[in-house]
């Protein structure tokens, strides 16, 4: 049994005895049993259904301008090299600088410690925040290619 069912059949323990509680008070039997986790079920999704799409409302609205002028500011500060037009994505562009000899040591370590945070981002199937990440990383690295001279060898 791999760790996310041991995981799920753990965190259903007190559901289980939240509905066989219920269903010894209303004398419903397994049906009222059921029902009852039924309904509990339902209402963990309703729930998380709602603070999702809330999250991605105010991202669209607040959060990517606020994030893409963090990544931007990250990049200005760690004096990264302009991007690539061929760049996309947040890890392609770590990656080049990471793997590319050329470039200062110290800036390298800087992009596999960015690069491993969002490794770890991902390890933990923050799938959301891994893609509001992404999403926000094309507006600060398109701005990013903008603001500064690409520099050709």
């Amino acid at each position: 049994m791999d760790q996310v069912a041991k995981n799920a059949l753990v965190n259903m323990v007190p559901d289980l005895l939240l509905c066989w509680a219920v269903t010894a008070l209303t004398e419903n039997g397994w049906k009222g049993f059921f029902i009852t986790f039924a309904v509990l079920q339902g209402l963990y999704f309703f729930l998380w259904f709602k603070t999702a799409v809330w999250s991605w409302i105010l991202f669209w609205v607040y959060d990517k301008r606020s994030m893409s002028r963090a990544l931007e500011k990250l990049f200005s500060d760690s004096r990264f090299p302009a991007p690539d037009n061929y760049v996309e994505d947040l890890d392609d562009y770590l990656t080049e600088i990471m793997d590319d000899e050329t470039i200062d040591p110290s800036l390298r370590t800087k992009a596999a410690f960015e690069l491993g945070t969002l490794n770890g981002f991902k390890t933990t199937r923050n799938v959301s925040l891994c893609l509001k990440i992404s999403s926000a990383s094309k507006t600060a690295l398109d701005r990013y290619a903008r603001l500064v001279e690409p520099t050709y060898d």
